[in-house]
């Protein structure tokens, strides 16, 4: 599924002088179905490594491939298409459009997909039953609390039947309860409404070490770098 070799990532330093490396020759692969969990200090590279994943950023050196896809090397237009069909991202705090229900945030993921207004809203109310939102579908994010918020959100994630999802500290804020909820239906977002054959990739970021102990495979960032803990069989490469 996901491929990375020898990637690094710069930034301009701060002070514009120089660079700053976030990602240093990061040697990484991912099964296709698989779970893996990225722990590490803030501004270790985590988020880098997320956005990477997600195409939304392109490595200064080394590639990242999808299926066997250098998503680096594809134009912007070619690299929009493939993060709205094939990747759902939960991001840290859910930023739902506020003005939009949650039904109407949810279908959000399947107009770029050309999906028919009958069909997203029966997918969307379907995902948000089974996220436990079955009553809540009529509601803007502010009557919505915050770990609803993020229901919302993985069930925008899923709705589209991605390959990939790919979240970012999604228990942010929310209290012990309510983090155990939003992981356990995360998890259990590999298996709903997906494609027949398919079940999607999950790679989370977290600096949570509870959330860090229930993975089966382990990638821990600093500096940077990445040393990967194998809880179960794979195939992912130490880097």
């Amino acid at each position: 599924m996901y491929r990375l070799t020898a990637v690094t990532k710069r930034y301009a330093a701060a002070d514009a002088v120089g660079s700053a490396e976030a990602l240093s020759g990061v040697t990484l692969s991912v099964p296709r179905g698989g779970q893996l969990v990225v722990q590490g200090p803030s501004g270790g590279g985590k988020s880098t490594l997320l956005r990477l994943l997600g195409g939304l950023d392109r490595p200064t050196e080394g590639s990242v491939e999808l299926d066997g896809t250098d998503l680096a090397a594809l134009d912007d237009a070619t690299l929009a298409a493939v993060r709205a069909e094939h990747i759902g991202f939960v991001p840290r705090r859910a930023h739902l459009l506020p003005a939009l229900t949650a039904r109407e945030n949810v279908e959000t993921a399947l107009v770029p997909l050309g999906v028919r207004r009958a069909e997203r809203r029966a997918r969307a109310a379907g995902v948000l039953e089974w996220a436990g939102l079955g009553d809540r579908l009529r509601r803007v994010p502010a009557e919505l609390t915050p770990a609803e918020r993020q229901r919302v959100a993985i069930a925008r994630a899923v709705v589209k039947r991605p390959k990939v999802l790919l979240a970012d500290e999604p228990t942010g804020g929310l209290g012990r309860q309510d983090a155990a909820g939003v992981l356990a239906l995360l998890e259990a977002a590999r298996h709903v409404d997906a494609r027949p054959g398919l079940v999607p990739t999950l790679v989370m970021v977290t600096h949570d070490s509870a959330t860090a102990r229930r993975a089966p495979r382990l990638a821990v960032l600093r500096r940077g770098r990445v040393e990967l803990t194998e809880r179960e069989d794979g195939d992912a490469a130490n880097g």
